[in-house]
């Protein structure tokens, strides 16, 4: 659990930061929420193996 915890923060939580920036500034872009449920995919993924 620990390792999860320290893997989002390390890893997602700068991407999301990202994404979230991007949207903020073209918010017709529905490319960032494909991104963040990309960016959860892996992590899922990762997590698991």
């Amino acid at each position: 659990m620990i390792n999860s915890i320290k893997y989002f923060e390390e890893k997602c939580i700068s991407k999301f930061e990202k994404l979230e920036d991007d949207f903020m500034k073209e918010p017709t872009k529905l490319v960032y929420v494909y991104e963040v449920l990309k960016t959860n995919h892996q992590k899922g993924k990762d997590t698991v193996w």
